[in-house]
């Protein structure tokens, strides 16, 4: 085990694709919610496709519309491991990172509540 004071950050396009190229097995509530809610086919509703966070979206080039509300759903985050004594991130063999996983919220929004930003 190894020890270090800081681990590389992604970028929010590399955070993007590892959400979209994820599964959840929150994604037919999410799907659920949204279809009911804009009164729409569940089959129009893809997570991690047009149903993304506002960084998410930003990232894309697209911005909430004014007054839209996101919606709430519950999310398994993933972060670097500490140790509790020295507080430096913890590294594998390999030199990476271990994870740790925590439960969390996250707010997301539905492609007809963004739009794209104008240059």
């Amino acid at each position: 085990m190894t020890l270090t004071d800081t681990v590389p950050k992604e970028s929010p396009a590399e955070t993007l694709e590892r959400i979209q190229a994820g599964h959840s097995k929150n994604d037919e509530r999410v799907i659920s919610m949204i279809s009911a809610h804009y009164n729409i086919d569940p089959e129009t509703v893809h997570p991690r496709e047009n149903v993304l966070t506002y960084k998410a979206w930003k990232s894309k080039g697209y911005q909430v519309k004014k007054g839209e509300k996101a919606f709430r759903i519950q999310v398994i985050s993933k972060s670097p491991k500490k140790d509790k004594v020295s507080k430096k991130y913890i590294l594998n063999d390999a030199g990476n990172p271990v994870m740790t996983s925590r439960k969390g919220n996250a707010c997301v929004f539905f492609n007809l509540q963004v739009e794209r930003i104008k240059s």
